[in-house]
């Protein structure tokens, strides 16, 4: 939920925007990967991404299962947003806002 809070949330407004290019989506993950399996986790501000050696203790599936058990998905996990799936949704989302029947003044400036 840390990793949720501090590291996905900063990106978050600007890819319902804009589409994340493939390293910055990578240097994310090795970030996160960094703060949860590091028994001490540094980062530097200048380096891209950090690269870390550090094992996750769980198996990679369970990462993005919820915290809690649910009829949706009775394995417990880490409760850890799947970056691209999230990135992905967002898109989305907004092209189901689009295709919908109302009408907003965004959508005729798109329309143009």
């Amino acid at each position: 939920m840390l990793a949720n809070f501090m590291i996905y949330s900063r990106p978050r407004y600007w890819t319902q925007a804009m589409l994340p290019p493939p390293h910055f989506n990578r240097q994310l993950k090795q970030d996160v990967h960094h703060l949860i399996w590091t028994k001490e986790p540094g980062f530097d501000p200048t380096e891209k991404g950090t690269p870390t050696t550090a094992k996750p203790w769980i198996n990679k599936h369970a990462i993005h299962n919820p915290k809690r058990s649910n009829k949706r998905a009775p394995n417990l996990g880490l409760g850890l947003i799947d970056w691209e799936s999230h990135c992905s949704a967002l898109r989305i989302k907004w092209l189901l806002n689009y295709l919908n029947a109302t009408r907003g003044p965004w959508k005729s400036v798109l329309d143009t």
